[in-house]
């Protein structure tokens, strides 16, 4: 079964419209310069030429990533064993691959989150890096082995679904994913959670609730092209988010499932 996505373009449209900068104010005017060899007026002072306004410098892709990158670099060269700044290098290199399409930083980041978790066999930070970055390298089975292992660590937190769902819906495990990202959703509604709930109604035909949960992800999140990697518990804004999506039943994942539930079962 081929699924259309129609709210990839909509979704761009919003987050454009987001972050739109406001229009801007009228030009300097030029001073005219009288022609070359013509003397100035007695008296008057010598013409000014207006100086062109410099164009601020635009960052590249990805320079905001490979700097935080690098400060990683740097800081585990003087402390191999900083389990802090193994996380940043394996989330840096990441983002960092993302926003440049350079597939050798996930290796980089793999390496990065492998570490730690042998420093750390309990840091949820390194399992989920590892099923983030197995999700973006496609291998869906290794990325749901991996949210469970971290879901056997702390069933609080709302990344560990995101990782579940992720892993479910391109497992074609459809139910169980919207348990995952219902999941998600109750326990921190912000940007990543309301997309996941948009793409879970668009894939069982609930379009105008699709558009609905996407709207509420603009609303929810940042300005469009910074990364969203909650860590740690919600702030006040975040726990305001959550109370406003438990008493909006229009934001509910099953409102395109007809109220059934299923159960995510353990596979061999």
């Amino acid at each position: 079964m081929t699924l259309h996505r129609p709210l990839i373009a909509l979704a761009a449209t919003l987050l454009l419209g987001a972050c739109s900068a406001s229009a801007a104010g009228p030009a300097s005017p030029v001073a005219s310069v009288a022609p070359v060899g013509s003397p100035s007026p007695v008296g008057s002072p010598s013409p000014v030429v207006s100086a062109a306004p410099v164009a601020s410098p635009v960052a590249l892709p990805g320079s905001v990533a490979r700097a935080q990158v690098d400060a990683a670099i740097a800081t585990l060269q003087a402390d191999p064993t900083n389990q802090t700044a193994l996380l940043d290098l394996g989330f840096a290199a990441y983002q960092l691959a993302r926003e440049t399409a350079d597939p050798t930083e996930y290796a980089r980041a793999d390496e990065a989150f492998t570490t730690a978790l042998a420093a750390d066999p309990t840091s949820l930070d390194a399992l989920l890096g590892l099923g983030t970055i197995a999700l973006a390298r496609h291998d869906f089975a290794r990325a749901l082995e991996l949210g469970e292992q971290a879901e056997a660590l702390s069933s609080r937190s709302a990344r560990v679904y995101g990782v579940l769902g992720d892993a479910l819906v391109e497992l074609g495990r459809y139910d169980e994913a919207l348990d995952a990202v219902q999941r998600m959703v109750d326990l921190r509604p912000d940007l990543g959670s309301y997309a996941r709930v948009s793409y879970q109604r668009e894939l069982h035909g609930d379009l105008p609730g699709a558009i609905a949960a996407m709207e509420s992800a603009v609303q929810a999140g940042g300005p469009a092209g910074q990364p969203v990697v909650p860590r740690g518990r919600p702030g006040p804004r975040g726990r305001r988010l959550r109370r406003g999506a438990r008493s909006r039943p229009g934001l509910r994942v099953r409102a395109c499932r007809h109220g059934t539930r299923g159960r995510r079962t353990r596979r061999p």
